[in-house]
């Protein structure tokens, strides 16, 4: 993997990293000065006074990644509820899984940062990453239209995309359910065995998963552990779920007090 530089915008070196990133992603830039502000770390903007960073191509690519991911999983996967699409498409396209793709890509070699940015290991920090992989969507997708961009990112993730239907998808319930409800409120979610059924051979486990004094999720399973897992997945669905509502809603409401 090639090490970024600490460089000015124009050097003809970083021209060379443009270039071989374009090979890679099998897309050629009419405007290239879109995918070096992809880039374009705000830390090097403030520090070579440049004008402009990645943070609103990173806004539009999350968007435009969002939408064919969404697309993607809901053509090959007719059979799955939303709920469970939701979920997917957290996994797909978390922080994690897009710097993995961003490695895959090597762009920590095209990233613009500042000298402390640059100095403290930047070029591979999982929200750098993952923030300028949104950012190089988005300037695919404002230089060639959202064919180009689909099909860039149809090519990037079909092999996950794939891999949902034979369950090699990575999915950690509880870890993910974790995540969700301390992102919203200072909570842990906490699991109890309910009940134990069926002979001492083959045991069947129900598990009740709680935040605060609500009850979120039962599951099932043949051991403790997989009932809690199961508990987590029934919980994480229903509140990705909700939460597709809320904003569908709140994006109603919004629509409607504009006419």
């Amino acid at each position: 993997m090639t090490t970024p530089e600490h460089r000015p915008m124009d050097s003809a070196e970083y021209d060379k990293a443009m270039a071989r990133l374009e090979v890679r992603l099998g897309y050629s830039f009419d405007n290239r000065a879109l995918l070096r502000r992809a880039f374009t770390h705000r830390s090097y903007a403030n520090e070579f006074d440049v004008g402009v960073d990645n943070q609103r191509l990173e806004y539009l690519g999350d968007a435009v990644l969002d939408l064919v991911v969404s697309t993607e999983l809901f053509k090959r996967y007719p059979e799955l509820s939303e709920g469970r699409l939701s979920y997917l498409r957290s996994q797909l396209v978390c922080e994690a899984s897009l710097a993995e793709q961003s490695r895959r890509l090597d762009l920590g070699a095209c990233m613009l940062l500042g000298k402390g940015e640059f100095l403290s290991g930047g070029s591979d920090k999982d929200s750098v990453l993952a923030d300028a992989y949104e950012a190089m969507l988005a300037s695919v997708y404002l230089d060639g239209g959202f064919q180009c961009a689909y099909e860039v990112i149809v090519n990037q993730f079909d092999e996950l995309l794939d891999a949902v239907s034979d369950g090699s998808l990575v999915s950690d319930y509880k870890t993910r359910l974790q995540e969700l409800i301390q992102a919203d409120k200072d909570e842990r979610p906490h699991y109890h065995i309910a009940s134990i059924d069926g002979p001492p051979h083959a045991r069947v486990y129900t598990a009740l998963v709680s935040a605060g004094e609500h009850t979120l999720g039962e599951g099932t399973g043949c051991s403790k552990k997989a009932a809690q897992q199961d508990a987590a997945r029934v919980a994480l669905e229903q509140l990705l779920a909700e939460r597709e509502a809320s904003d569908e809603g709140a994006a109603t409401a919004l629509t409607a007090a504009k006419r």
